[in-house]
């Protein structure tokens, strides 16, 4: 019998944990909320596109909420979700969704090969991550993919995509991101950025 997808998610995908896009990660989401914010794990999506962006909160690695309005104050100004609001506007204006992500860069990388059905930060997550594509120039630049994998020789950690498992894993235990780029002294050198990533503070150089 077919099911729409969205009561599938509600009644057994978001028990299990499973996202119900690519564009949202459930257990990113839940370790970003706050004390203060009790949500049950099949709300995680509901907490979002009602509250949580409103807090602050990232629906995925890749997408950094409150930059993402601070960039283009015409998403405050609509009172829309930021992720409702990228994933209809994309077409009109590329947005710079975080430092791993400029949908500029990533359709000039595969713009070609890219699924007319899906939002180009969507492909990334689906296909372009697992398959080494760089969604940024940020990352291009700096993000030695060979040389990571070389120190850290997982087919599970290529599977899950060598940025995404940097991002969430790496760069807690200290690895290098390319064989000249010393983490403790790029840390030394940006200590009032030490709330910020490694590629932020990157950026930030600049």
């Amino acid at each position: 019998t077919d099911i729409n997808p969205l009561t599938h998610y509600v009644c057994f995908g978001a028990q299990k944990k499973y996202k119900p896009t690519p564009l949202f990660d459930p257990k990113y989401y839940l370790e970003q909320l706050p004390d203060t914010e009790t949500v049950e794990d099949d709300d995680l999506f509901y907490h979002f596109i009602t509250r949580g962006w409103k807090i602050g909160i990232n629906p995925n690695l890749f997408f950094h909420t409150r930059s993402f309005l601070g960039n283009y104050p015409e998403v405050t100004q609509s009172k829309s979700n930021p992720l409702t609001y990228f994933k209809k506007n994309w077409k009109n204006k590329q947005f710079i969704t975080s430092p791993y992500f400029d949908t500029k860069y990533y359709l000039g990388v595969c713009g070609k090969s890219m699924s007319l059905k899906e939002d180009p930060l969507s492909d990334y997550l689906s296909r372009g991550l697992k398959d080494g594509l760089s969604g940024s120039e940020l990352i291009n630049t700096y993000f030695d993919q060979q040389f990571y994998y070389d120190k850290t020789p997982d087919k599970i950690i290529k599977s899950m995509g060598l940025l995404f498992h940097y991002l969430r894993y790496g760069e807690k235990e200290g690895k290098w991101v390319n064989p000249v780029l010393d983490p403790e002294v790029v840390n030394a050198q940006s200590i009032d950025l030490k709330e910020q990533s490694f590629f932020e503070r990157l950026e930030s150089f600049e």
